[in-house]
C-alpha cells in the first residue's frame, strides 16, 4: 500500500523513465481519489446515516419478534396450563 508522500519520495530516488512515469500516474491517483471524495462526501454521510438507522429499525423489529415470541410462548402456556387442568382425572 502506498502513499502519496511515499511516492514522492520513490519518485526522488528513481530515476528511470518508466519508473517516474509511473509515480506521476499514481501522484495522479491520489489526487482524483481526493477530487471523488471531496465531491462524495456528502453521499457517503448520508449513507452512513441510512446504515445507522438501517442498524436502530434492526434493534426495533428484533425487539418486537422478542416480545411476540414471549407472548405466544406465554399464550401456549396457558392452554396447556387450563388443557391439563380440566382434562385431568378426579379419583
Amino acid at each position: 500500500m502506498f502513499t502519496e508522500q511515499g511516492i514522492a519520495m520513490l519518485s526522488g530516488l528513481l530515476r528511470n523513465e518508466i519508473a517516474v512515469q509511473v509515480s506521476i500516474n499514481i501522484m495522479n491517483a491520489f489526487v482524483e481519489m481526493r477530487k471523488f471524495i471531496s465531491i462524495n462526501g456528502q453521499v457517503f454521510e448520508r449513507l452512513t446515516n441510512v446504515e445507522y438507522r438501517l442498524l436502530e429499525h434492526d434493534n426495533k423489529f428484533n425487539q418486537v419478534f422478542n416480545e411476540l415470541q414471549k407472548n405466544k410462548e406465554q399464550e401456549l402456556n396457558k392452554k396447556y396450563f387450563l388443557r391439563d387442568k380440566y382434562m385431568m382425572p378426579m379419583n
